[in-house]
């Protein structure tokens, strides 16, 4: 009779059990139904392992013994003297122990305590699961909400003078990137911070918003390296940056600070190149950062881009292969109008793998449209 109410009262147990499990919220959770089962077995003492460390604090004896490879009813130590009666029963990243009950443990016991363990490691592995799709959810709102913040630092469109029209793209890597393009006035910027995601983002939001005063000054680098040399440097990261004024008669005023070649495809289809000025910010200052000067004829068009689009890649039996400026070039060779360039580049680009942040903006002198 004594068995008979021993099994019923396992059985009542594992079903409360259950209950308890699938509300439980941590490891303590977990802990309070073993110390419930030791309650039903005339236990003294329990404890839960999970992963390798123990819940709550154990005796030292239970403190040195290994997670048993299945159930044992006692464990043997020459230093410390473990209590007569034990039972460990282990169960998958993990174990529970009982011990100090008057009489042996018996097989209902280690029943019921490992019954308990498999309901404890699915309980864990359900918890964990949790745990991960909340950190999931939480990093996914975090990143729409810096994709949106981003979005508002760096606008999708441009405002250039009368004269000029512009076809623009900015994609980034990532939900947020190093990438800038942004018009002020009769300025229009485009830049690269080195790296991608959030750190170079960072970046980009502090050039956007310096660059609103930079071009106040007669010297537009200097008053960017003076506002952002130190940070870069710091960071150990660099920028380039290109900013061209533009005015209604086609002069226009340049800076290329370690950007690539600026493009000019002339309305005769030559194409040139405004190379480098100056070094990269965030790299070493110069004394002075003096603007270049050009000029665009009706219909001349500028190409502005960054590196991922020169560097998009695509795999080719003898290796890797770059899609390279000579491509580029081709392209500003063979067509006429800015929003034709535009979509040859882009049908030039497909099959191809872009890896780093994109942007490109054409910007064409077109007077008598005006």
């Amino acid at each position: 009779m004594t068995a008979l109410g021993d099994c019923y009262d396992q059985v009542v147990f594992l079903q409360q059990a259950v209950q308890r499990a699938v509300r439980a919220n941590d490891a303590m959770g977990l802990w309070d139904l073993v110390r419930d089962a030791q309650g039903v077995m005339g236990a003294r003492g329990s404890a839960l392992n999970l992963d390798g460390s123990w819940v709550t604090p154990v005796p030292d004896w239970l403190h040195r013994q290994d997670r048993p490879s299945g159930r044992v009813f006692g464990f043997e130590s020459r230093e410390l003297q473990p209590p007569e009666h034990v039972l460990g029963v282990p169960f998958t990243n993990g174990w529970v122990a009982f011990w100090d009950k008057p009489a042996m443990f018996t097989a209902g016991d280690a029943r019921l305590a490992e019954t308990l363990g498999d309901l404890i490691s699915a309980t864990e592995e359900a918890m964990r699961a949790r745990a991960e799709r909340i950190l999931a959810e939480v990093a996914e709102n975090e990143r729409a909400t810096a994709a949106r913040i981003w979005r508002r630092v760096v606008p999708e469109t441009l405002q250039l003078p009368r004269h000029y029209a512009v076809t623009s793209l900015l994609r980034p890597a990532r939900e947020v990137g190093g990438d800038f393009l942004a018009s002020y006035g009769d300025w229009i910027v485009i830049g690269d911070v080195s790296g991608k995601g959030v750190p170079a983002a960072l970046f980009t939001g502090m050039f956007v918003s310096n660059m609103v005063l930079a071009v106040e000054h007669d010297d537009v680098g200097e008053a960017l390296a003076r506002s952002l040399h130190g940070y870069l440097e710091d960071a150990e990261m660099f920028a380039s940056v290109a900013a061209l004024k533009f005015h209604p008669d086609g002069r226009f005023q340049y800076l290329n600070m370690g950007h690539p070649p600026i493009y000019i495809r002339r309305a005769s289809g030559a194409v040139e190149t405004l190379k480098a000025t100056a070094p990269p910010l965030g790299t070493f200052r110069l004394p002075g950062y003096p603007l270049r000067e050009g000029r665009l004829q009706a219909g001349d068009l500028l190409c502005l881009y960054t590196d991922g689009l020169s560097e998009a890649e695509r795999e080719t039996p003898g290796g890797t292969e770059l899609f390279g400026l000579a491509r580029l070039e081709a392209v500003l060779h063979g067509q006429v109008t800015r929003e034709g360039t535009f979509r040859e580049i882009m049908r030039q680009l497909r099959g191809w793998t872009i890896t780093d942040d994109f942007t490109l903006a054409l910007v064409q002198y077109n007077p008598e449209a005006a």
